[in-house]
């Protein structure tokens, strides 16, 4: 488990297909970005304190995970394995 702040836990990392976030109590929206800049994935406003991402349509490879909460900002790096790929 990785804690983004005293707040969020994310884990799996390196993840086969979902990432949770525990903590996350609402955002707007998290980004997965490719190490090339490019938006590979959007998650849209979700509320609740466990936010389960699927990233199974993702390549394998090395993502950048940033969002906002409670008007921070945070960003971090996520290992996508999938065996399926």
């Amino acid at each position: 488990t990785e804690r983004f702040s005293d707040e969020i836990d994310m884990y799996p990392n390196p993840t086969d297909g979902y990432i949770h976030l525990n903590g996350l109590k609402s955002f707007r929206n998290l980004e997965l970005i490719n190490l090339t800049g490019q938006l590979a994935k959007s998650f849209n406003q979700n509320s609740g304190s466990k936010v389960i991402l699927d990233v199974t349509d993702l390549d394998n490879g090395l993502y950048i995970l940033k969002g906002k909460y409670n008007k921070k900002t945070f960003s971090r790096k996520v290992l996508i394995q999938n065996n399926s790929r």
